[in-house]
């Protein structure tokens, strides 16, 4: 964040007031470097209450900052799906919830779930025993 910052300083100490789309195009250049930090190739948002996350493959996200999320849903072994708190719709307050999570920042708004990415495990339908 000490780099956005400097960035940013830079940019306005040269132009002035940024524009609100550079403003958003600096914050997203954040998010997505945060997210890559914690090992995540992409995240998007997946209307109306869920961040999906995509990752390598049995390496999902990890860490404190996954209890600011409602839910955390392993749905492959390559992507997750993050439960938003159902106060959060408006796309800004998501990104800002997702940058405050990533930043240590967020409150917990955990009910349940797990902080910690477990492939998902094979289940067996009974099976009729031959006669």
């Amino acid at each position: 964040e000490a780099s956005h910052k400097r960035i940013r300083a830079e940019l306005e100490d040269r132009f002035g007031r940024l524009p609100q789309p550079l403003s958003q195009l600096l914050e997203l250049f954040l998010l997505k470097h945060l997210v890559g930090r914690q090992g995540m190739s992409a995240a998007r948002f997946l209307p109306p209450d869920q961040i999906v996350l995509s990752h390598p493959v049995g390496r999902g996200p990890q860490g404190q900052w996954l209890e600011a999320f409602m839910d955390v849903r392993p749905v492959r072994p390559d992507r997750t799906h993050l439960v938003l708190p159902p106060h959060l719709r408006d796309p800004e307050r998501i990104f800002q919830h997702l940058k405050d999570a990533l930043l240590g920042r967020a409150k917990g708004s955990k009910i349940k779930g797990t902080t910690t990415w477990e492939p998902a495990k094979p289940t067996r339908g009974r099976r009729k025993k031959r006669r």
